[in-house]
């Protein structure tokens, strides 16, 4: 099929490509609202197929009403996710030619770059600066365009059919979302605070600790002991307040604020129940992590040299036992979180299906490619928007010389 080239008047505004781009964007608009609308009807006739099986049973209806009902339901079910499909094409058609286009754009400026820019940098440089950015770009146009329907409009849906169902009830469905983001915004800042204060407070006693081991004899000496001991009595009890005031916040807004989740595996035994009590501790949703009985606990034995380099020694046990199936048993967390943050201590396949998993819920993924390994599949990188490999990763990735800052 021969691609439309589509001229770009004003390539530094993003406004711009979604210009040029109109009739796919009529697509995604059109499939977009059927389909977002669509979803209402789920719920439509689940409550009418109650109804009518109430009806049956009270003699007010007949069974063929039940199946033409549900005759109904299938083909506006099939419908709808026709349009699901629709629209998910057109949103990637949408994304591939803004990426085509942008692509194309800086190619033609890098080609006779000036040369105060290239006296600063590579054009290779350049280039590889000008795709990350054009790929980032693109990916927020696209997460705009879906999350514009698959959130905004089907939102809507939902508080309409409420609304005509009770619109009293939908006033008050509606209020406790703001009022929630509104507290978690309040408290963010004093949670942040009180955090910084007693971390502040710890490393101020442990200061004073330091100085009265290390100084002991020399204040006995000079009859200085007793005003070390009220400091470091003073700086005991103001640590004793704000770590009970952290913990306090901390403890109380954790429905707000327990953001993090694990998915994983520890063998059943003593080092598994000690790591899930610490994340337990820590504040982590631990309900996703399995002991697997009679495999050890993963553990890994970090080494570092004279010049601070280090290596480490792993030993998989049960980390080598994640699965794609382990991930589809607690799709509820991926569902639920906004990123998901992955390495590769656990099987491959794994890896790439909580990224193919996360990406179709329209996640942040990150990846942390250790220990690294060449010749990651092409796929997974694709699904991949964060990617933080450190030096010695980065060259095993690449195959390229990382020794330098120019290198790197």
């Amino acid at each position: 099929m021969k691609q439309r080239r589509s001229f770009i008047r004003q390539p530094d505004r993003i406004a711009s490509y979604f210009k040029s781009e109109v009739p796919v964007l009529i697509i995604v608009t059109i499939s977009g609202l059927i389909y977002n609308i669509g979803m209402v009807a789920g719920p439509y006739f689940e409550g009418r197929l109650a109804q009518c099986l109430y009806d049956i049973f009270h003699h007010r209806a007949i069974w063929r009403d039940m199946v033409t009902l549900a005759l109904c339901y299938v083909a506006v079910i099939g419908g709808v996710q026709a349009m699901r499909a629709v629209k998910r094409f057109s949103v990637r058609r949408f994304a591939n030619n803004v990426s085509r286009n942008m692509r194309r754009c800086l190619y033609n400026s890098l080609v006779h770059p000036d040369a105060d820019t290239l006296k600063d940098e590579s054009l290779g440089s350049l280039l590889t600066k000008a795709i990350a950015d054009v790929d980032a770009c693109t990916e927020g146009m696209r997460k705009f365009t879906t999350e514009l329907f698959d959130t905004g409009v089907v939102m809507i849906a939902y508080i309409v059919m409420l609304a005509r169902y009770d619109w009293r009830l939908t006033i008050l469905a509606c209020l406790f979302t703001p009022l929630a983001y509104f507290a978690a915004d309040r408290l963010k800042a004093r949670v942040t605070a009180a955090n910084a204060a007693y971390k502040q407070s710890e490393s101020a006693l442990n200061g004073v600790t330091m100085d009265r081991i290390d100084h002991a004899v020399t204040y006995r000496l000079y009859g200085r002991e007793a005003d070390r001991n009220a400091a470091a009595e003073e700086a005991l009890s103001d640590y004793e307040k704000k770590s009970a005031r952290a913990n306090l916040y901390e403890g109380a807004t954790t429905p707000l604020y327990d953001a993090v989740a694990m998915i994983g595996a520890v063998g059943d035994d003593a080092s598994g129940r000690m790591l899930t009590a610490n994340l337990e501790k820590a504040g982590v949703d631990t309900g996703a992590i399995e002991r697997l009985p009679g495999v050890p606990s993963g553990q890994a034995f970090i080494h570092i040299n004279e010049k601070g380099e280090n290596s480490i020694t792993v030993i998989p046990g049960a980390n080598a036992q994640v699965s794609p199936a382990m991930i589809d048993r607690h799709m509820d967390r991926l569902q639920a979180c906004d990123a998901v943050v992955m390495q590769l201590e656990v099987p491959l396949s794994a890896v790439c299906h909580a990224a193919a998993k996360a990406k179709e819920l329209h996640k942040t993924v990150v990846l942390d490619p250790a220990p690294a390994v060449p010749d990651l599949p092409e796929e997974l990188l694709r699904q991949v928007d964060i990617c933080k490999p450190n030096e010695t990763e980065l060259h095993i990735l690449t195959a390229m010389p990382t020794d330098t800052d120019e290198q790197v």
